[in-house]
């Protein structure tokens, strides 16, 4: 199961994600994109994918839909067959409802 974050100058809170989510289930994978948010964030980035987030991203801001786009692309490429779960990075998903999403997407996936 992958979890995609698109994320646009996040702050600890991303981190803070990524450590609850793999806390939860250490076989997610945590897949972020970058949308361009410059280098200022780049050690907001650096910390996740250190805490076991795989990170893409693009060197300028094209927004929420394109950043989607691409993770979702990349995971069809480098984890072909796996399901995909989105969340954003700003703490308005809860770790147990992206969670409760994720078994839903497995059991449902499951039937079919």
């Amino acid at each position: 199961m992958i979890v995609l974050i698109p994320s646009f100058q996040p702050d600890r809170r991303l981190v803070g994600l990524v450590d609850d989510l793999l806390a939860a289930d250490c076989s997610l994978t945590i897949l972020i994109v970058d949308d361009g948010s410059g280098p200022d964030y780049a050690s907001v980035f650096a910390e996740a994918r250190e805490h076991g987030a795989e990170l893409i991203g693009t060197t300028s801001n094209h927004g929420k839909g394109h950043a989607l786009k691409l993770g979702f692309r990349h995971a069809l490429v480098h984890h072909r067959g796996e399901d995909v779960v989105c969340a954003d990075s700003d703490g308005q998903h809860r770790v147990d409802d992206i969670l409760r999403v994720a078994e839903r997407v497995l059991a449902e996936s499951d039937v079919h």
